[in-house]
């Protein structure tokens, strides 16, 4: 970020691969992804997954709507990310209490990746929709 904003050759070069390494970072998360993952995680991992885009999705559009902007990006946010999957295991690690739950835990984060990794990019898209149709009004 620094070279970027010192330099203004580097910030264009930046630029040019920032559209190749997002497609590139999708790609290989996306095969990382499965159907299955989202039946290991059951219903629970399911809701929690709606929950994450829907109740996470709002307040993070609320916020960006606040803080001057469109809530695309709030929406766009609104996922449950795939290093969570190691939440479990790492917290099982500082509190041996939790091992026996890691499993079932790992299993409906994991179907929450996946249920998010569906409804985000339709939830983005309907917001950017709203938008521009609130603006041709």
């Amino acid at each position: 970020m620094v070279l970027a904003n010192l330099f203004p050759a580097i910030k264009k070069i930046l630029n040019d691969g920032m559209n190749a390494s997002i497609v590139v970072v999708g790609f290989a998360l996306g095969c990382t992804m499965n159907f299955q993952q989202i039946f290991t995680g059951g219903l629970s991992g399911i809701l929690l997954g709606f929950v994450v885009t829907f109740v996470g999705g709002i307040c993070a559009i609320l916020a960006d709507k606040l803080t001057g902007g469109s809530g695309v990006a709030g929406a766009a946010i609104s996922s449950c990310a795939g290093a969570n999957m190691a939440t479990p295991a790492a917290l099982a690690a500082v509190d041996a209490s939790y091992k026996s739950v890691v499993g079932t835990a790992t299993a409906q984060i994991t179907a929450a990746v996946v249920i998010t990794a569906i409804l985000t990019p339709i939830l983005t898209a309907w917001i950017y929709r709203h938008n521009k149709q609130k603006a041709a009004q």
